[in-house]
């Protein structure tokens, strides 16, 4: 397989779509990162993973929800939570600026 490499033309349109401005010697400096970041990722392959389980949870949580009927019993009361609140609240919930 041959290696692909980034060009400056590449990490401009990256930038592009990503609404980023980049000089030319932003870019230059951004293609050899990405393409650093790309061998390393690369040489990951090499690593011996045949021993290792999968993984999909990584808390050992396997089921977190509660029983259809059963009561949810809050660690911290609603006033405990939201007493060290520093914006102020009103009926229970916390009073923010519009964010638009």
């Amino acid at each position: 397989m041959s290696k692909q490499t980034l060009t400056t033309t590449d990490i401009q349109k990256l930038a592009r779509l990503s609404a980023v401005e980049v000089n030319e010697q932003e870019a230059v400096l951004l293609a050899d990162q990405f393409e650093q970041t790309l061998e390393h990722v690369d040489n990951m392959k090499e690593i011996d993973t045949s021993a290792l389980v999968d993984t999909i949870h990584l808390s050992g949580n396997l089921n977190v929800w509660f029983e259809d009927g059963q009561k949810n019993q809050r660690l911290l009361t609603h006033e405990q939570a939201t007493e060290n609140a520093n914006v102020p609240i009103e009926q229970g919930a916390f009073v923010v600026d519009k964010v638009l």
